[in-house]
């Protein structure tokens, strides 16, 4: 009806074929309400116009997340849909292309737009490793000058700019300066800046979608809360091997995983473009042959039945609604369970002797009091100031855990007033961690009610500051006695689909050993290169792109070209 408004209406054939194209993958289904035919979403329907990607993008996505690949796929549907893509591509220069993509997948075949998609694939867990720590170091050092009080200090990606009105200092915010680095860094590396900026963004946007309390599909208890390149283990990655390093006795088999993953999701949706099944081919009775505009195969999607769950013919060869609606939902890969066995409570039993809770007089203390868990410390101080306490300063050494319930801003602070909340309070709290020489596993325990997660950026706030979701579950308030959250002026706080998360601090890298070989002490060594490449590729760069492969070579200063 509303199309048929439009000043230049689509043809009722183009609307009716898409209407069939979208009951067939399960995003609609039919439905009779008065004797009216009504197209209305599934579940899955829902989800699929939340996602910021056409429908066969998403439903590309969730052929993956039901495998269990929901990150990687993420991944390859953001590279097919923007541009530029990750790796610098010159105009009308085949074999510098070539040159730039088998950098990052050196098996690339450049006629085939899937190898293609692998290779920026790798470029881009590189640049998500790599500058991703980098970033992260220079925010917390930032972080760390600002809130010291140091005021006489010049940052290379944050200029002089030391904004004490935000509660994370503006960490999280693109200035000119890191720009500027962040581009030099990625032309030495042969990346597109932009590319992976909005890939990056792409993902987070998607991920804060699936999180939402109502959209949460049942395939993403099956996929790793974190992917693997996001784990709580800092690494280097080699450029010459990066799935090898990141996904480690999987890397050599992963790229054609990758490669087959795109194939299954573009063939499912050829099979779908030939719509429903003929009714008549599978009572083989169909005079048409060939020229059906139906599908003969056995596996096509079945036209849905009139009477829907109504039906009583048991033989019936249409499709049903509760049919489509779980092919759709369930996972073919078995549930990962990312939950901590006991739920919240016997995470604050289990760690009690080693855990702050930073108290917000709400009682939560008491109600643990009385169910004889004793902790560590519990103070009532802002949560974005753990770190220049001088009191928790000398028990650093004991505090691994942290824990806090329904922080915020003030009761009415708005979403970006909190997301600054949120990130300085995990930068203090990785800051406060850093101090401790232990080689412990430093946890963040936080309770958020909803929707917060996704509007406040919790997940990206977190990874700023060095952390990883390690786990979630429900946060269900009855289990405390008496605990009952307010706001900051004292008015009960409403709480519901209230989850509790945790997160880990990344441990420290861990440097690959150097390749070594013992020379006696009159041998040398030269290095002749004969090459044909760009002038911008200067004798430093190769020797950072030999070093990548794990020879050191020192550049003298007569070398040139």
């Amino acid at each position: 009806t509303l199309l048929r408004k439009c000043l230049d209406p689509p043809p009722a054939d183009n609307v009716a074929d898409a209407l069939e194209y979208l009951v067939s993958i399960d995003v609609c289904r039919q439905v009779i309400v008065s004797r009216k035919r009504r197209i209305v979403l599934t579940e899955h329907g829902k989800l699929i116009s939340a996602l910021p990607f056409t429908v066969e993008e998403a439903e590309a996505i969730t052929y993956g997340a039901r495998r269990g690949m929901l990150h990687e796929a993420l991944v390859l549907v953001a590279i097919k849909t923007l541009t530029p893509k990750p790796v610098v591509n010159a105009f009308g220069a085949g074999d510098s292309n070539h040159l730039n993509l088998s950098r990052y997948f050196p098996q690339v075949d450049i006629k085939d737009p899937q190898s293609q998609a692998v290779a920026h694939f790798a470029a881009y867990l590189f640049w998500y490793v790599n500058w991703g720590n980098i970033r992260r170091t220079a925010m917390m050092e930032h972080f760390e000058n600002c809130s010291n009080g140091f005021n006489n200090f010049s940052s290379q990606f944050f200029g002089d700019d030391s904004d004490g009105s935000s509660y994370d200092f503006n960490v999280g915010s693109w200035t000119l300066e890191m720009d500027k680095v962040h581009s030099d860094w990625c032309r030495d590396h042969f990346i597109n800046p932009s590319s992976v900026k909005q890939i990056s963004q792409y993902v987070a946007l998607a991920m804060n979608t699936l999180y939402f309390p109502e959209l949460s599909p049942e395939w993403l208890k099956c996929q790793d809360l974190e992917p693997v390149w996001n784990s709580d283990k800092r690494f280097d990655v080699d450029m010459y091997d990066i799935f090898s390093s990141i996904y480690g006795m999987n890397g050599r088999e992963m790229p054609y995983t990758l490669v087959g993953l795109q194939q299954k999701a573009l063939s499912r949706r050829k099979i779908q473009d030939r719509r429903y099944a003929c009714i008549h081919f599978l009572n083989g009775s169909c005079s048409f042959g060939d020229d059906c505009r139906n599908a003969h195969s056995f596996d096509a999607a079945r036209p849905p039945c009139r009477f829907q769950d109504r039906c009583t013919n048991s033989s019936c060869l249409y499709s049903h609604s509760n049919d489509s609606d779980r092919n759709a939902a369930e996972p073919i890969v078995a549930p990962i369970c990312g939950k901590f066995n006991g739920g919240p409570l016997m995470w604050y039993r289990q760690h009690a002797s080693s855990l702050l809770l930073l108290d917000q007089g709400c009682g939560f203390q008491q109600s643990l009091d009385s169910l004889r868990i004793s902790l560590a410390i519990s103070l009532k101080l802002p949560a974005t100031t753990l770190h220049t306490n001088v009191y928790l300063q000398r028990y650093s050494r004991m505090i691994d855990r942290v824990a806090v319930n329904f922080p915020r801003a003030s009761s009415n602070a708005s979403a970006e007033d909190n997301e600054h909340f949120l990130r300085g309070f995990f930068m203090s709290v990785a800051a406060y961690f850093r101090s401790n020489v232990l080689n412990n596993d430093f946890e963040v325990g936080i309770a958020l009610r909803g929707k917060e997660f996704s509007r406040w950026n919790a997940l990206s706030s977190a990874q700023n500051a060095g952390f990883c979701l390690h786990w979630s579950d429900e946060f269900d308030c009855a289990i405390f006695p008496r605990y009952r959250p307010h706001q900051s002026d004292d008015d009960e706080m409403h709480i519901e689909d209230a989850q509790f998360y945790v997160f880990r601090l990344k441990r420290n890298v861990h440097k690959k050993q150097s390749k070594m070989i013992r020379l006696r002490d009159e041998a040398r060594f030269g290095v002749e290169l004969e090459m044909s490449t760009s002038a911008f590729l200067s004798p430093q760069m190769i020797a950072n792109e030999l070093k990548a492969s794990g020879i050191r070579i020192k550049v003298p200063k007569t070398w040139d070209e």
